[in-house]
């Protein structure tokens, strides 16, 4: 709110993401908020990466720039730090192997009794919600979801990104072959050689700030209004 204020929004959004990831509901107020300032009039560029949530809010875009170096990820959420397909499969799996092998039921008790049972119910949620939003978001701006040809790649999109049996890993990078191939809406950085100069050079900025410097997040705008965090000492 704070970098949006007295903007004109009648100019679009240029919205440089660099992050790796959070709470897909936390996702889901960023994006509501610049819909109502900008509508679908926005751009998502990627220097370097866009993980978990912050791959959900690049597909709220109508394109997405990336560089032959930057990387989308599984949508994968997570809770308290693990990914909620982990949780998913464990509970699976030991349903699944005390149906075969009941004498397994004292190590399975012990291992699950570190996890409420509600976990479980909370993981499924937290991947159907990510997977509604980003159908969502990709059905209003980057495609148009009352198109039969549309739907078509927007179910292959959500499906390619709110997976892990292919993936493997929570922080598993997507390349910009990769993300063209799924069917998002790709445009290469390469391709406007100013825009590239510009965006890797404010990029470079942030990440040496961010290394050299108690900054952990930084939200600023055009004209250097900018909402910054520190970490405590």
């Amino acid at each position: 709110m704070n970098a949006l204020k007295d903007a004109d929004t009648s100019k679009g959004l240029d919205l440089i993401l660099h992050t790796p990831g959070g709470s897909p509901t936390a996702a889901e107020s960023i994006v509501k908020y610049l819909r109502t300032k900008f509508n679908s009039d926005i751009r998502i560029i990627v220097p370097h990466m866009a993980m978990s949530a912050g791959t959900m809010i690049a597909c709220s875009g109508k394109e997405i720039v990336m560089g032959k170096h930057s990387s989308l990820g599984p949508v994968d959420p997570q809770l308290n730090g693990i990914p909620a397909y982990d949780i998913l499969s464990m509970f699976n799996q030991a349903k699944a192997e005390l149906v075969n092998e009941p004498k397994l039921l004292t190590y399975w008790k012990l291992v699950l009794e570190r996890y409420p049972a509600p976990l479980m119910y909370r993981a499924v949620s937290a991947i159907n919600l990510s997977s509604v939003l980003v159908k969502e978001w990709l059905g209003t701006c980057m495609f148009d979801a009352s198109k039969e040809s549309d739907r078509a790649v927007i179910e292959r999109i959500a499906n390619a990104l709110n997976e892990h049996q292919d993936s493997k890993a929570h922080d598993r990078h997507f390349d910009i072959a990769k993300c063209k191939k799924i069917g998002l809406r790709i445009t290469d950085l390469e391709s406007e050689q100013a825009l590239q100069h510009a965006v890797l050079s404010l990029h470079h900025s942030y990440i040496f700030t961010l290394d050299q410097t108690a900054t952990v997040k930084i939200i600023e705008n055009q004209d250097g209004k900018a909402m910054i965090s520190l970490t405590k000492t």
